[in-house]
């Protein structure tokens, strides 16, 4: 099973486990990528702030902002 048919039926708890045994710059990079996801579309709502600021709570990733993780990911 390739990596996209894995993350497909990957458990979040499994997805949760791999992501918090990342190094730190691992994470911001994560964290980068999910704000510039949300961003995508123009806007970023509240609830998808929140379900932001969850993942990076959930897999230990260093305390940033939101600006600061989208500024990361321009920066990689």
């Amino acid at each position: 099973m390739n990596f996209l048919q894995q993350s497909d039926v990957m458990e979040s708890s499994t997805m949760i486990g791999v992501l918090s045994s990342m190094r730190v710059d691992q994470k911001k990079y994560i964290a980068g990528f999910l704000a510039t996801l949300a961003l995508a579309d123009g806007d970023i709502d509240d609830s998808e702030v929140k379900l932001w600021q969850l993942i990076c709570t959930l897999i230990g990733c260093p305390e940033m902002t939101y600006i600061e993780a989208l500024q990361f990911w321009a920066n990689k």
